[in-house]
């Protein structure tokens, strides 16, 4: 199964279906819909407003994921920037929601299915 319910904020799709309207498409809301390349060029403070924006994108999928209590799983902030960071140069065209919902469905198969306060 694919890392995301039907519902997440971005409304990017999971294995069996997707929201979107009848034309598939939906809205991407904040940071998440600045290009690659503006996230690359931009400065530390910019950059912060799409990290914190992956964060509330992650907490979505932990929330509506089945069988997930991190989907980032034992990787850092700084190890998943990173990832995106790469995915990002790999694609600069892309929009940043694009470059997370592929990072974070690429660290689905080792996210953690247990909190480990229990």
């Amino acid at each position: 199964m694919k890392l995301f319910g039907a519902v997440l904020a971005a409304g990017l799709a999971c294995a069996s279906a997707h929201a979107a309207d009848k034309n598939d498409d939906f809205q991407i809301v904040g940071a998440g819909a600045l290009t690659c390349q503006k996230y690359l060029d931009a400065g530390k403070q910019d950059r912060l407003y799409a990290e914190t924006w992956w964060a509330g994108y992650a907490t979505a999928a932990n929330r509506l994921t089945d069988d997930t209590w991190s989907v980032i799983g034992k990787k850092s902030i700084d190890d998943v920037n990173d990832m995106i960071q790469k995915e990002c140069g790999a694609h600069p065209d892309d929009l940043i929601a694009i470059a997370v919902h592929n990072v974070l469905e690429d660290l689905y198969k080792t996210r953690t299915t247990v909190s480990p306060n229990k």
